[in-house]
């Protein structure tokens, strides 16, 4: 059972952590391709400002301003590569964990089976032994209809009965000798295999 839930504690665990850590690593770059897409777009502005004032012919913005257009031109290409990158990596990773989730669990219906199977087992054993407890039972002199009449009506003198404990105590030694028998018979049959 701890298995079990331990088993899905940590895919939980993995999962989870795992996701929101790469959400983090993309809000960072989603931050930084808006700051370049909004500096390059004020760069374009200021340089079609610029061309706009300038005498020369053909019209140009200043050579400075050119240059830093193009560097963060470059600078917004690989921002805008990296941020598109990693959200496909992650997109691709979320849809694995929910569409094929099942895949995961696999290990947890296995282990879930074996328990049951270990718990259907452990219960044959004591319905076996309860069997047995249940045969002396009923060849005590007491009986399956126990002693309710009789110690309602009859006198103390009738009720006591001084080999009743003795029999119990036979039929029990009884059922562990023939127990240690059985386990004996086991341990030898798996030793042939």
């Amino acid at each position: 059972r701890e298995n079990i839930i331990g088993y899905v504690v940590q895919w939980d665990k993995i999962v989870s952590t795992r996701i929101e850590g790469r959400l983090i690593e993309f809000r960072k770059m989603r931050s930084s391709y808006a700051h370049y897409v909004d500096k390059v777009a004020g760069l374009h502005e200021k340089a079609d400002k610029q061309k706009a004032k300038s005498k020369q012919v053909p019209k140009t913005a200043s050579p400075r301003l050119a240059n830093k257009l193009e560097r963060n031109v470059v600078k917004l290409s690989g921002a805008e590569e990296a941020h598109d990158d990693y959200g496909r990596s992650l997109l691709l990773y979320i849809d694995e964990v929910t569409t094929t989730y099942w895949k995961d669990f696999v290990p947890l219906l296995h282990m879930f089976m074996k328990f049951s199977m270990n718990g259907a087992s452990d219960t044959s054993v004591v319905m076996r032994r309860l069997e047995k407890v249940d045969a002396i039972l009923k060849k005590s002199e007491i009986g399956v209809t126990g002693r309710l009449e009789a110690l309602k009506s009859s006198p103390p003198e009738v009720i006591t009965s001084s080999t009743a404990g003795k029999e119990t105590e036979a039929g029990l030694k009884q059922m562990e000798e023939k127990e240690a028998e059985e386990s004996a018979d086991k341990e030898n049959d798996l030793e042939s295999v």
